[in-house]
């Protein structure tokens, strides 16, 4: 049932972080700063399912339409 070159249990912190850059504009993409993502469906062979262990840095933010729908509230 399982395949053994794929691990049964990891220390999530231990994986390295994705590499992959913001495609977003500019003025967006410095919003998205602070990120750091780790996939780790990858490790287990995960193809059909994305699974991610994202941390945020005090000043980074969860997520662009968050961000977007807050600053539009500051500019009314």
């Amino acid at each position: 049932m399982s395949d053994p070159s794929f691990p049964v249990a990891i220390e999530a912190l231990a994986t390295p972080l994705g590499l992959r850059e913001s495609n977003d504009p500019e003025p967006l993409a410095s919003l998205m700063s602070g990120r750091g993502k780790r996939p780790l469906g990858d490790l287990f062979g995960l193809s059909n399912l994305g699974v991610n262990l994202t941390r945020l840095a005090s000043s980074a933010l969860s997520a662009l339409r968050q961000a977007t729908k807050a600053r539009a509230r500051t500019m009314i």
